[in-house]
């Protein structure tokens, strides 16, 4: 499917739900986008109060909130129907 639905937002929250706990660092590597996207797309997620950073001996490690985990799982499963419909 060459179409992309997923935002740079929704991305964020669904690495961050399937990998709750690595560094800022460790989740951009692991998508692919600009850190310009990746950054500002954060600092929304984070001022929507659907992310939190927490600073550890590693690095500040990124964490859903409540909130946050709702809506990832929903993106998810989203994400199953679209699969499954293709």
């Amino acid at each position: 499917m060459k179409s992309e639905f997923m935002t740079k937002h929704s991305k964020i929250l669904i690495k961050v739900y399937s990998m709750e706990g690595m560094t800022i660092k460790e989740v951009f590597l692991h998508l692919s986008m600009s850190s310009t996207a990746f950054y500002k797309a954060k600092a929304d997620l984070i001022e929507d109060g659907l992310i939190k950073v927490v600073p550890s001996e590693r690095g500040r490690k990124l964490y859903l909130t409540e909130q946050g985990k709702e809506i990832a799982e929903k993106l998810l499963e989203v994400v199953k129907e679209v699969g499954e419909a293709v």
